[in-house]
């Protein structure tokens, strides 16, 4: 697994799933910063399930301590766990 620990208000671009097939992100927030984390092109993520709509990024809430792994499957990604808010975005 590969761990992003961030520190920053800012964007998180995800490489595209067909090259990351297998692999995983952790994405961990440092302190109070809002983390958007954007997939590739018109990829997906799917969250609690529901796969969102393509292109659409996910935000994780702001706080020390909030995650989300993510797990590639080479079409999209899939969140399999987070602490904190993952919320649909633009």
């Amino acid at each position: 697994m590969h761990t992003v620990w961030y520190g920053a208000t800012g964007t998180i671009n995800l490489p595209a799933a067909s090259g990351y097939a297998a692999r995983s992100i952790m994405i961990y927030n440092t302190g109070a910063f809002t983390i958007t984390i954007d997939p590739n092109a018109s990829e997906v993520i799917v969250r609690d399930g529901t796969v969102q709509t393509g292109g659409v990024s996910m935000t994780l809430s702001s706080g020390a301590g909030n995650y989300v792994a993510l797990l590639c499957d080479g079409v999209r990604w899939v969140a399999f766990g987070y602490k904190g808010t993952l919320a649909a975005g633009s």
